[in-house]
């Protein structure tokens, strides 16, 4: 209620569902706990750490299925205690927004807004927009993991991380890259509120951002047969999939961190 009062409606229901799904998975973290010792201590049994690391992962899945469910409706009951139910129907148009003075068939208001017919070709080409992003970031990852195999197992470990490398640099260049981008098209889309114009790009960099970011790690785990290489160790391909979800890590951390420099600089000076 106090985050309401200070920083409003949007930021408040913002925090409370971060912090309805972190309590919803705090009771995982033991689950977790024994799933990765099982892990770690059978990675040489013939696929023991794999069915340990699948059933945490259906009961993860399942449980943030149910956590995502419950949450409206504590959505819900946080919208009528704090009197919020049923606002965003008299929400003024969001400042920029190109709208025409309409006149509203069921009701006979005037009202701003624009014509179903003007909304569904920017929204077409919006999709239009991520559907390509998204096929180049696949291509992308696809010429890395054809770039691995050239590689082979018989070079250095040094020569056999360049793919891992490149693949860190590729989530964080097409994050950005796409980021910039995302936020133009939701703009030439042109929502009526605040909300709908956030809720379109949430949706965007959400569906983006998740392909981006785990179709490397799906495809190590999932759909690569044979890990047996230098990198791994065996032929289980969790030493793979951890090594390369270390260095995604890392490379974003320095990243973020030289972001964060740049950005102190440019203000001190």
């Amino acid at each position: 209620m106090q985050i309401k009062e200070y920083l409003g409606d949007e930021i408040a229901f913002y925090f409370a569902f971060f912090g309805h799904v972190t309590s919803g998975l705090l009771f995982l973290s033991a689950f977790c706990i024994v799933a990765q010792g099982f892990s770690l201590g059978s990675w040489k049994a013939d696929g023991g750490a794999m069915y340990a690391e699948a059933v945490f992962a259906m009961l993860a899945s399942g449980a943030y299925f149910l956590i995502l469910h419950s949450w409206m409706y504590v959505e819900s009951q946080k919208a009528i205690l704090w009197e919020v139910r049923g606002c965003g129907k008299s929400v003024p148009p969001r400042p920029g927004f190109k709208g025409l003075v309409l006149k509203n068939p069921r009701t006979g208001k005037i009202v701003i807004d624009i014509p179903t017919w003007m909304r569904r070709p920017r929204l077409r080409f919006g999709n239009l927009v991520t559907l390509g992003f998204s096929l180049c970031m696949l291509l992308t990852v696809s010429a890395i993991f054809v770039l691995k195999n050239q590689i082979g197992t018989d070079s250095s470990q040094l020569v056999q991380l360049i793919p891992v490398a490149l693949n860190s640099f590729q989530i964080k260049f097409y994050e950005i890259l796409y980021g910039y981008v995302a936020t133009k098209v939701t703009e030439y889309e042109n929502h009526r509120t605040i909300a709908e114009h956030n809720s379109q790009r949430f949706k965007k960099l959400t569906i983006f951002h998740f392909l981006n970011s785990y179709a490397v790690l799906f495809y190590i785990a999932f759909v690569k047969g044979d890990c047996n290489d230098v990198l791994s160790g065996s032929s289980y391909c969790g030493r793979e999939l951890g090594l390369q979800t270390l260095s995604t890590f890392i490379f974003n951390d320095f990243f973020t961190r030289i972001s964060r420099f740049q950005g102190l600089l440019s203000t001190h000076a």
